[in-house]
C-alpha cells in the first residue's frame, strides 16, 4: 500500500470511511486490512488517469455533506469504494460495473464467512451490488432510494464542476482510453455524451440539478463541439462506418 507523501495522507483518510463502515458490519481486522490493500492498489493501477483513489476522495466529500440524510450510510461507503474497484477500459459497458458488483459480493462472502453470516444481509449485499450496477448509466427511476440518486450524482458531479475542472476531466479520460484511434474517440465519446443530454435532467436528484445541471450541459455540449469539430465531416463519417461494422 503505498504510503509517500500526499498520497499516503489520502489514503489514511479514505481508511478513516473504511474502518467506520466495517466496524459497523463487524469485518474481522485481517479482511479489513486485506481489502484496503486491495482498494488501493486497484485505483491506483498505472491505466487510470480520473478513476483513481482521488475520484474516490471527492465522492467522499459530498457523503460527508450529505451524511445526515442518508439512510443506510455505511452500505453507500461501500458502494463507493468497489464502484470502480475494476476498471479496464478496453471492457465494454457494463462489464466494469457488473464485475465491480461481484467484487463487493465476493467481500461481503468473505465477511460472512468469518462472521456466521452477521456482517452483510442478503438484502444488504444486493442493495449495493444493484448500486454499483447502476453506474454504468446513472440513470434513476422513482422506485430508487434517495440514497442511490444521492451516489449516482456525486459519481457524475464532475460534468458540473468550471470549465478548467471539467476540461482536466475530459483530458484524463482520453488518457484513460488512448487504446481507441482518436477520430474513433471524435465519434464515439460524442455519441455516449448525447445520451446523456437527451435525458430529461442530468442529475438524478433536484439538488444537484439545480446545483449542477446547467453547467453539466454546456460541458458536455462544449466537449461535443470540440471532439466533433477535430475531425470535420469526413472523420466523423468514417468513424461511425468503423463503429458500425464493429458494434
Amino acid at each position: 500500500m503505498a504510503s509517500s507523501g500526499g498520497e499516503g495522507a489520502l489514503i489514511r483518510h479514505l481508511e478513516s470511511f473504511w474502518n467506520a463502515a466495517c466496524e459497523r458490519f463487524q469485518v474481522p481486522d485481517n479482511l479489513r486490512q486485506q481489502w484496503m490493500g486491495t482498494i488501493v492498489e486497484r485505483y491506483q493501477e498505472r491505466h487510470r488517469a480520473y478513476h483513481t483513489l482521488h475520484h474516490l476522495d471527492e465522492l467522499f466529500k459530498y457523503r460527508t455533506e450529505h451524511q445526515d440524510e442518508l439512510k443506510r450510510p455505511h452500505l453507500v461507503t461501500m458502494a463507493v469504494f468497489f464502484h470502480d474497484i475494476i476498471y479496464n477500459p478496453k471492457q465494454a459497458a457494463p462489464a466494469n460495473e457488473v464485475q465491480s458488483a461481484l467484487e463487493f459480493a465476493r467481500f461481503a462472502r468473505e465477511a460472512n464467512a468469518e462472521t456466521e453470516g452477521k456482517s452483510f444481509s442478503k438484502e444488504e449485499t444486493g442493495l449495493v451490488e444493484a448500486w454499483i450496477r447502476k453506474t454504468a448509466d446513472h440513470v434513476c427511476t422513482s422506485e430508487d432510494s434517495e440514497d442511490c440518486k444521492l451516489f449516482m450524482d456525486w459519481d457524475i458531479a464532475i460534468l458540473g464542476q468550471p470549465w478548467p475542472r471539467y476540461e482536466t476531466y475530459m483530458n484524463s479520460v482520453r488518457t484513460e482510453f488512448r487504446h481507441i484511434p482518436y477520430f474513433i474517440w471524435c465519434v464515439a465519446r460524442p455519441r455516449f455524451l448525447r445520451k446523456m443530454l437527451e435525458q430529461k435532467q442530468v442529475f438524478a436528484t433536484d439538488h444537484y440539478q439545480k446545483l449542477f445541471g446547467r453547467q453539466a450541459e454546456d460541458n458536455i455540449s462544449e466537449e461535443i463541439r470540440i471532439l466533433e469539430s477535430e475531425v470535420g465531416f469526413l472523420g466523423r463519417m468514417a468513424g461511425k462506418l468503423i463503429l458500425y461494422f464493429v458494434s
